[in-house]
Protein backbone atom coordinates (compact mmCIF):
# COMPACT_ATOMS: atom_id res chain seq x y z
CA UNK A 1 0.00 0.00 0.00
CA UNK A 2 1.00 3.38 -0.95
CA UNK A 3 2.46 5.39 2.24
CA UNK A 4 0.99 8.44 2.50
CA UNK A 5 4.01 10.85 1.21
CA UNK A 6 4.01 8.82 -2.02
CA UNK A 7 -0.06 9.88 -2.13
CA UNK A 8 0.84 13.61 -1.67
CA UNK A 9 3.67 13.23 -4.97
CA UNK A 10 1.14 11.52 -6.64
CA UNK A 11 -0.61 15.31 -8.31
CA UNK A 12 3.14 15.18 -10.09
CA UNK A 13 2.12 12.06 -11.57
CA UNK A 14 -0.83 13.18 -13.29
CA UNK A 15 0.83 16.48 -14.38
CA UNK A 16 3.16 14.03 -16.09
CA UNK A 17 0.44 11.98 -17.87
CA UNK A 18 -1.87 15.30 -18.94
CA UNK A 19 1.78 16.49 -20.56
CA UNK A 20 2.00 13.81 -22.86
CA UNK A 21 -1.62 12.73 -22.78
CA UNK A 22 -3.16 16.31 -24.17
CA UNK A 23 0.26 17.23 -25.90
CA UNK A 24 1.72 14.13 -28.36
CA UNK A 25 3.77 15.41 -30.95
CA UNK A 26 2.14 13.72 -33.83
CA UNK A 27 0.70 9.94 -34.02
CA UNK A 28 3.82 8.65 -35.39
CA UNK A 29 7.76 8.36 -34.09
CA UNK A 30 9.07 11.52 -33.78
CA UNK A 31 12.86 12.35 -33.92
CA UNK A 32 14.78 9.73 -31.96
CA UNK A 33 11.60 7.81 -31.06
CA UNK A 34 11.75 5.70 -33.89
CA UNK A 35 15.65 4.43 -33.42
CA UNK A 36 14.73 3.45 -29.73
CA UNK A 37 11.88 1.36 -31.22
CA UNK A 38 14.36 -0.08 -33.91
CA UNK A 39 16.59 -1.33 -31.40
CA UNK A 40 14.11 -2.18 -28.75
CA UNK A 41 12.44 -4.46 -32.26
CA UNK A 42 16.07 -6.07 -32.80
CA UNK A 43 16.20 -6.62 -29.55
CA UNK A 44 13.30 -8.81 -29.40
CA UNK A 45 14.43 -10.57 -32.42
CA UNK A 46 17.75 -11.48 -30.98
CA UNK A 47 20.03 -8.78 -31.81
CA UNK A 48 21.01 -5.35 -31.57
CA UNK A 49 22.51 -3.82 -34.18
CA UNK A 50 23.27 -4.64 -37.78
CA UNK A 51 26.60 -6.57 -38.07
CA UNK A 52 27.30 -5.84 -41.75
CA UNK A 53 29.93 -3.34 -41.66
CA UNK A 54 28.36 -0.77 -43.47
CA UNK A 55 25.39 -1.01 -41.53
CA UNK A 56 26.82 -1.39 -37.73
CA UNK A 57 24.80 1.04 -35.79
CA UNK A 58 26.13 1.84 -32.08
CA UNK A 59 24.82 5.21 -31.98
CA UNK A 60 22.76 5.00 -28.93
CA UNK A 61 23.14 3.03 -25.45
CA UNK A 62 20.83 -0.24 -25.60
CA UNK A 63 19.56 0.69 -21.96
CA UNK A 64 16.75 2.07 -22.86
CA UNK A 65 15.60 -0.06 -25.92
CA UNK A 66 16.07 -3.15 -23.00
CA UNK A 67 13.16 -1.61 -21.62
CA UNK A 68 11.07 -1.16 -23.88
CA UNK A 69 11.63 -4.60 -25.50
CA UNK A 70 9.09 -6.65 -23.43
CA UNK A 71 6.41 -3.90 -24.22
CA UNK A 72 7.24 -3.87 -28.10
CA UNK A 73 7.48 -7.54 -27.71
CA UNK A 74 4.08 -7.12 -26.34
CA UNK A 75 2.87 -4.85 -29.13
CA UNK A 76 2.31 -2.13 -27.12
CA UNK A 77 1.38 1.43 -29.15
CA UNK A 78 3.80 4.23 -29.40
CA UNK A 79 1.22 6.02 -26.73
CA UNK A 80 1.62 3.18 -24.31
CA UNK A 81 5.39 3.34 -25.05
CA UNK A 82 5.43 7.40 -24.64
CA UNK A 83 4.01 6.38 -20.77
CA UNK A 84 7.49 5.06 -19.56
CA UNK A 85 8.50 8.17 -19.29
CA UNK A 86 6.24 9.93 -16.87
CA UNK A 87 6.01 6.51 -14.49
CA UNK A 88 9.73 6.70 -14.41
CA UNK A 89 10.28 10.23 -14.23
CA UNK A 90 7.63 10.60 -10.80
CA UNK A 91 9.40 7.08 -9.32
CA UNK A 92 12.41 9.09 -9.36
CA UNK A 93 10.79 11.66 -7.32
CA UNK A 94 9.43 9.08 -5.31
CA UNK A 95 12.65 7.84 -4.61
CA UNK A 96 14.33 11.49 -4.28
CA UNK A 97 11.95 11.62 -0.87
CA UNK A 98 13.30 8.44 0.50
CA UNK A 99 16.81 9.93 0.09
CA UNK A 100 15.75 13.36 1.76
CA UNK A 101 14.37 11.53 4.21
CA UNK A 102 17.59 10.28 5.68
CA UNK A 103 18.89 14.05 5.73
CA UNK A 104 15.86 15.58 7.30
CA UNK A 105 12.55 15.65 8.76
CA UNK A 106 9.65 14.82 6.00
CA UNK A 107 7.65 18.03 5.32
CA UNK A 108 10.92 18.88 4.19
CA UNK A 109 11.52 15.81 1.93
CA UNK A 110 8.46 16.46 0.39
CA UNK A 111 9.40 20.12 0.04
CA UNK A 112 12.72 18.89 -1.86
CA UNK A 113 10.81 16.42 -3.84
CA UNK A 114 8.23 18.59 -5.33
CA UNK A 115 11.50 21.13 -6.35
CA UNK A 116 13.15 18.15 -7.72
CA UNK A 117 9.51 17.17 -9.52
CA UNK A 118 8.60 20.43 -10.67
CA UNK A 119 11.95 21.57 -12.34
CA UNK A 120 10.39 22.05 -15.36
CA UNK A 121 12.59 21.16 -18.50
CA UNK A 122 12.23 17.73 -17.33
CA UNK A 123 8.72 18.67 -19.15
CA UNK A 124 10.66 18.53 -22.70
CA UNK A 125 11.89 15.07 -22.87
CA UNK A 126 7.79 13.91 -21.55
CA UNK A 127 5.80 14.23 -25.21
CA UNK A 128 8.19 11.49 -26.67
CA UNK A 129 9.95 8.41 -25.72
CA UNK A 130 13.59 9.82 -24.73
CA UNK A 131 16.52 8.29 -22.58
CA UNK A 132 16.64 11.27 -19.62
CA UNK A 133 13.85 10.04 -18.02
CA UNK A 134 15.03 6.78 -17.44
CA UNK A 135 18.76 7.90 -16.69
CA UNK A 136 16.95 10.26 -13.82
CA UNK A 137 15.33 7.08 -11.89
CA UNK A 138 18.66 5.39 -12.41
CA UNK A 139 20.60 8.45 -11.07
CA UNK A 140 17.53 8.38 -7.96
CA UNK A 141 18.05 4.84 -7.35
CA UNK A 142 22.04 4.74 -7.34
CA UNK A 143 22.39 8.09 -5.00
CA UNK A 144 19.68 6.47 -2.56
CA UNK A 145 21.52 3.15 -2.80
CA UNK A 146 25.29 4.87 -2.34
CA UNK A 147 23.77 6.63 1.03
CA UNK A 148 22.88 3.56 2.49
CA UNK A 149 25.59 1.47 1.61
CA UNK A 150 28.13 4.44 3.06
CA UNK A 151 26.22 4.32 6.21
CA UNK A 152 24.92 0.63 6.88
CA UNK A 153 26.79 -1.66 4.28
CA UNK A 154 25.04 -4.02 3.39
CA UNK A 155 25.43 -6.30 -0.04
CA UNK A 156 21.59 -5.29 -1.35
CA UNK A 157 22.78 -1.65 -1.16
CA UNK A 158 26.24 -1.81 -3.09
CA UNK A 159 24.95 -4.19 -6.18
CA UNK A 160 21.53 -2.33 -6.34
CA UNK A 161 23.01 0.76 -6.72
CA UNK A 162 26.32 0.00 -8.72
CA UNK A 163 23.52 -2.10 -11.20
CA UNK A 164 21.61 1.21 -11.28
CA UNK A 165 24.41 3.31 -11.96
CA UNK A 166 26.18 0.37 -14.85
CA UNK A 167 22.69 0.95 -16.46
CA UNK A 168 23.14 4.65 -16.35
CA UNK A 169 25.99 4.47 -18.75
CA UNK A 170 24.01 2.00 -20.90
CA UNK A 171 21.47 4.27 -21.44
CA UNK A 172 23.76 7.16 -22.00
CA UNK A 173 27.26 5.96 -23.11
CA UNK A 174 28.94 9.18 -22.37
CA UNK A 175 28.41 8.23 -18.79
CA UNK A 176 30.63 5.51 -18.94
CA UNK A 177 33.62 7.94 -19.80
CA UNK A 178 32.11 9.06 -16.54
CA UNK A 179 32.02 6.18 -14.82
CA UNK A 180 35.96 5.24 -15.41
CA UNK A 181 37.21 8.48 -14.38
CA UNK A 182 35.70 8.89 -11.10
CA UNK A 183 36.44 5.14 -10.83
CA UNK A 184 39.98 5.67 -11.08
CA UNK A 185 39.89 8.94 -8.63
CA UNK A 186 38.39 6.84 -6.21
CA UNK A 187 41.20 3.74 -6.82
CA UNK A 188 43.96 6.32 -6.52
CA UNK A 189 41.92 7.94 -3.25
CA UNK A 190 41.47 4.62 -1.68
CA UNK A 191 45.08 4.07 -1.68
CA UNK A 192 46.43 7.33 -0.39
CA UNK A 193 43.85 7.40 2.25
CA UNK A 194 44.01 3.89 3.13
CA UNK A 195 41.72 4.07 6.39
CA UNK A 196 38.72 5.75 4.78
CA UNK A 197 36.25 3.06 4.00
CA UNK A 198 33.94 5.21 2.47
CA UNK A 199 36.45 5.83 -0.36
CA UNK A 200 37.00 2.05 -0.90
CA UNK A 201 33.17 1.24 -0.82
CA UNK A 202 32.58 4.16 -3.98
CA UNK A 203 35.21 2.15 -5.02
CA UNK A 204 33.42 -1.22 -5.06
CA UNK A 205 29.81 0.63 -6.33
CA UNK A 206 31.62 2.41 -9.22
CA UNK A 207 33.46 -1.51 -10.13
CA UNK A 208 30.34 -3.18 -10.36
CA UNK A 209 28.92 -0.20 -12.66
CA UNK A 210 31.57 -0.61 -15.01
CA UNK A 211 31.41 -4.75 -14.75
CA UNK A 212 27.63 -4.24 -15.55
CA UNK A 213 28.92 -2.82 -18.68
CA UNK A 214 31.50 -4.59 -20.13
CA UNK A 215 28.97 -7.55 -22.30
CA UNK A 216 28.08 -3.61 -24.21
CA UNK A 217 32.04 -2.96 -24.61
CA UNK A 218 32.54 -6.79 -25.65
CA UNK A 219 29.75 -6.29 -28.38
CA UNK A 220 30.67 -2.86 -29.53
CA UNK A 221 34.27 -4.70 -29.94
CA UNK A 222 33.20 -7.14 -31.80
CA UNK A 223 31.58 -5.01 -34.18
CA UNK A 224 34.45 -1.97 -34.17
CA UNK A 225 37.74 -3.82 -33.67
CA UNK A 226 38.28 -0.91 -30.92
CA UNK A 227 38.39 -1.43 -27.05
CA UNK A 228 36.55 0.38 -24.88
CA UNK A 229 34.20 1.60 -27.77
CA UNK A 230 30.90 2.64 -26.25
CA UNK A 231 29.59 4.36 -29.40
CA UNK A 232 29.89 5.95 -32.91
CA UNK A 233 28.55 9.03 -32.31
CA UNK A 234 31.14 11.04 -30.22
CA UNK A 235 33.09 11.98 -33.56
CA UNK A 236 30.54 14.24 -34.78
CA UNK A 237 29.83 15.92 -31.25
CA UNK A 238 33.67 16.38 -31.04
CA UNK A 239 33.69 17.59 -34.44
CA UNK A 240 31.21 20.43 -34.22
CA UNK A 241 32.69 21.64 -31.03
CA UNK A 242 36.14 21.81 -32.56
CA UNK A 243 34.77 23.59 -35.77
CA UNK A 244 37.04 26.95 -36.67
CA UNK A 245 33.97 28.29 -38.67
CA UNK A 246 33.92 31.83 -36.92
CA UNK A 247 29.98 31.68 -37.13
CA UNK A 248 29.88 28.22 -35.60
CA UNK A 249 29.39 28.37 -32.02
CA UNK A 250 30.39 24.63 -31.55
CA UNK A 251 26.59 23.07 -31.25
CA UNK A 252 25.62 20.01 -33.00
CA UNK A 253 24.25 19.75 -36.16
CA UNK A 254 23.10 16.34 -38.13
CA UNK A 255 24.73 15.06 -40.89
CA UNK A 256 22.30 15.49 -43.76
CA UNK A 257 22.07 19.14 -42.31
CA UNK A 258 25.54 19.72 -44.13
CA UNK A 259 24.16 19.34 -47.32
CA UNK A 260 20.86 21.08 -46.60
CA UNK A 261 21.77 24.38 -44.78
CA UNK A 262 23.48 26.85 -46.69
CA UNK A 263 25.56 28.03 -43.93
CA UNK A 264 27.51 24.93 -43.32
CA UNK A 265 28.21 24.81 -46.89
CA UNK A 266 32.09 24.89 -46.21
CA UNK A 267 31.77 21.83 -44.27
CA UNK A 268 31.01 19.51 -47.14
CA UNK A 269 34.32 18.92 -48.79
CA UNK A 270 34.92 16.90 -46.03
CA UNK A 271 31.58 15.41 -45.38
CA UNK A 272 31.57 14.51 -48.93
CA UNK A 273 34.68 11.84 -47.99
CA UNK A 274 32.82 10.68 -45.21
CA UNK A 275 29.94 9.50 -47.12
CA UNK A 276 32.09 6.63 -48.71
CA UNK A 277 33.06 5.41 -45.07
CA UNK A 278 31.14 3.00 -42.60
CA UNK A 279 29.57 4.19 -39.44
CA UNK A 280 32.66 3.55 -37.66
CA UNK A 281 35.70 4.78 -40.10
CA UNK A 282 33.12 7.71 -40.72
CA UNK A 283 33.20 8.06 -36.66
CA UNK A 284 37.28 7.80 -36.20
CA UNK A 285 37.70 10.26 -39.36
CA UNK A 286 35.37 12.94 -37.47
CA UNK A 287 37.52 12.41 -34.52
CA UNK A 288 40.78 12.58 -36.36
CA UNK A 289 39.31 16.00 -38.03
CA UNK A 290 38.37 17.59 -34.66
CA UNK A 291 42.07 17.06 -33.31
CA UNK A 292 43.44 18.59 -36.51
CA UNK A 293 41.05 21.68 -35.78
CA UNK A 294 41.67 22.11 -32.21
CA UNK A 295 45.46 22.38 -33.15
CA UNK A 296 45.28 24.87 -35.56
CA UNK A 297 42.80 26.72 -33.58
CA UNK A 298 43.18 26.04 -29.79
CA UNK A 299 41.10 29.62 -28.86
CA UNK A 300 38.71 29.15 -30.92
CA UNK A 301 38.11 25.82 -29.71
CA UNK A 302 38.11 27.58 -26.18
CA UNK A 303 35.66 29.92 -27.26
CA UNK A 304 33.12 27.18 -28.72
CA UNK A 305 33.54 25.20 -25.21
CA UNK A 306 32.13 28.62 -23.12
CA UNK A 307 29.03 29.06 -25.56
CA UNK A 308 28.84 25.26 -24.82
CA UNK A 309 28.75 25.44 -21.57
CA UNK A 310 26.36 28.36 -21.32
CA UNK A 311 23.97 26.31 -24.18
CA UNK A 312 24.22 23.46 -20.83
CA UNK A 313 23.03 25.82 -18.44
CA UNK A 314 20.74 28.35 -20.68
CA UNK A 315 20.27 27.09 -23.98
CA UNK A 316 21.87 29.74 -25.75
CA UNK A 317 23.60 30.49 -27.97
CA UNK A 318 23.38 29.15 -31.09
CA UNK A 319 24.73 29.04 -34.25
CA UNK A 320 22.75 31.32 -37.07
CA UNK A 321 19.75 31.13 -34.85
CA UNK A 322 18.17 34.68 -33.43
CA UNK A 323 17.23 34.28 -29.48
CA UNK A 324 14.34 32.65 -28.78
CA UNK A 325 11.86 33.16 -25.49
CA UNK A 326 11.97 29.80 -25.05
CA UNK A 327 15.41 30.16 -23.86
CA UNK A 328 13.96 31.74 -20.32
CA UNK A 329 12.53 27.90 -19.77
CA UNK A 330 16.18 26.56 -18.75
CA UNK A 331 17.54 30.59 -18.07
CA UNK A 332 15.06 30.68 -14.78
CA UNK A 333 15.36 27.83 -13.38
CA UNK A 334 19.49 26.89 -14.00
CA UNK A 335 20.14 30.72 -13.10
CA UNK A 336 18.40 29.79 -9.60
CA UNK A 337 19.84 26.75 -9.18
CA UNK A 338 23.15 28.16 -9.82
CA UNK A 339 23.33 31.02 -7.65
CA UNK A 340 22.40 28.38 -5.03
CA UNK A 341 25.49 26.54 -6.00
CA UNK A 342 27.68 29.26 -5.82
CA UNK A 343 26.32 30.61 -2.16
CA UNK A 344 26.98 26.22 -1.38
CA UNK A 345 30.57 25.98 -2.38
CA UNK A 346 31.82 28.20 0.61
CA UNK A 347 29.60 26.64 3.00
CA UNK A 348 31.11 23.50 1.90
CA UNK A 349 34.26 23.84 1.77
CA UNK A 350 34.27 25.60 5.44
CA UNK A 351 32.19 22.65 7.04
CA UNK A 352 34.13 20.19 5.09
CA UNK A 353 35.03 17.91 8.24
CA UNK A 354 31.63 17.42 8.70
CA UNK A 355 30.62 16.95 5.32
CA UNK A 356 28.81 13.30 4.73
CA UNK A 357 31.32 11.12 2.27
CA UNK A 358 28.98 10.71 -0.44
CA UNK A 359 29.10 14.16 -0.96
CA UNK A 360 32.16 13.64 -2.74
CA UNK A 361 30.85 10.76 -5.42
CA UNK A 362 28.24 12.88 -6.41
CA UNK A 363 30.57 16.35 -7.06
CA UNK A 364 32.91 14.16 -8.86
CA UNK A 365 30.00 12.56 -10.76
CA UNK A 366 28.45 15.70 -11.54
CA UNK A 367 31.88 17.81 -12.49
CA UNK A 368 32.85 14.94 -14.50
CA UNK A 369 29.79 14.62 -16.15
CA UNK A 370 29.67 18.04 -16.96
CA UNK A 371 32.94 18.67 -17.80
CA UNK A 372 32.83 15.78 -20.41
CA UNK A 373 29.48 17.14 -21.97
CA UNK A 374 31.35 20.97 -22.25
CA UNK A 375 33.73 19.36 -24.33
CA UNK A 376 31.09 18.02 -26.64
CA UNK A 377 28.69 19.69 -29.12
CA UNK A 378 25.88 19.18 -26.28
CA UNK A 379 21.77 20.60 -25.67
CA UNK A 380 20.94 21.92 -22.32
CA UNK A 381 18.60 18.51 -22.24
CA UNK A 382 22.02 16.75 -21.41
CA UNK A 383 22.36 18.52 -18.01
CA UNK A 384 19.56 17.07 -16.77
CA UNK A 385 20.89 14.05 -15.05
CA UNK A 386 23.03 15.37 -13.09
CA UNK A 387 19.96 18.18 -11.86
CA UNK A 388 19.41 15.61 -9.11
CA UNK A 389 22.80 15.87 -7.74
CA UNK A 390 23.03 19.62 -7.71
CA UNK A 391 19.50 20.00 -5.99
CA UNK A 392 20.47 17.47 -3.82
CA UNK A 393 23.70 19.33 -3.16
CA UNK A 394 21.59 22.44 -2.79
CA UNK A 395 19.01 21.00 -0.25
CA UNK A 396 21.69 18.67 1.94
CA UNK A 397 23.55 22.00 2.81
CA UNK A 398 20.85 24.20 3.35
CA UNK A 399 19.26 21.54 5.98
CA UNK A 400 22.33 20.20 7.39
CA UNK A 401 24.62 23.02 7.31
CA UNK A 402 23.27 26.43 7.29
CA UNK A 403 20.67 28.11 9.81
CA UNK A 404 19.05 31.35 8.94
CA UNK A 405 17.60 32.99 11.59
CA UNK A 406 15.03 35.54 11.81
CA UNK A 407 15.61 38.74 14.27
CA UNK A 408 13.20 41.08 14.99
CA UNK A 409 13.30 43.64 18.12
CA UNK A 410 13.03 40.70 20.49
CA UNK A 411 12.10 37.94 18.25
CA UNK A 412 13.44 34.93 18.76
CA UNK A 413 14.68 32.24 15.96
CA UNK A 414 15.43 28.78 16.70
CA UNK A 415 16.85 26.76 14.19
CA UNK A 416 17.56 22.82 14.50
CA UNK A 417 19.97 21.01 11.39
CA UNK A 418 16.98 19.53 9.65
CA UNK A 419 14.38 22.38 9.69
CA UNK A 420 13.80 26.06 10.61
CA UNK A 421 11.62 27.25 13.23
CA UNK A 422 10.72 30.75 13.75
CA UNK A 423 9.61 32.56 16.66
CA UNK A 424 8.50 35.98 16.13
CA UNK A 425 7.13 37.89 19.21
CA UNK A 426 7.46 41.30 17.24
CA UNK A 427 5.55 42.69 14.31
CA UNK A 428 8.38 44.58 13.26
CA UNK A 429 9.72 43.64 9.70
CA UNK A 430 12.45 41.23 10.51
CA UNK A 431 16.02 41.30 9.34
CA UNK A 432 17.75 37.84 8.03
CA UNK A 433 21.17 36.60 9.40
CA UNK A 434 22.86 33.35 7.82
CA UNK A 435 25.50 31.50 9.90
CA UNK A 436 27.06 27.95 9.12
CA UNK A 437 25.75 25.22 11.76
Amino acid sequence: MLSRPVLILCPLLFLYLAIVLLTPPSATPFRDEAEYLDFAKNLTQGYYSPTTVSEVDLWFGPGLSIVLAPLVALGASLSVLRLVGPLLLFFMVVIFYGLMRLYTQSRVALGCAYALGLYFPFFIVLRTVHSEPLVLFLIATWMYMSVRYLRDGGRRFLIVGGIALGWVALTRVAFGWVVAIVLLIFVILSVVFRHRVALRRSAFMYTIALVICVPWLLYTFSLSGHIFYWSNSGGLSLYWISSTNKQNLGDWFSFQSVFTRPELASHRPLFETLTQLDPIARDAALQNAAVNNIRSNPIKFLQNVFANISRLWFSFPFSFTQQKLTTLFYLIPNSFILMLLILCVPVLLIKRRTVKPEAVSFILFAGAGFGLHALLSAYARMLLPIIPMLLWLIFYTFTNHIQIKLIAGQAVMSTSPNLVTSYISSADKPDLEVETL
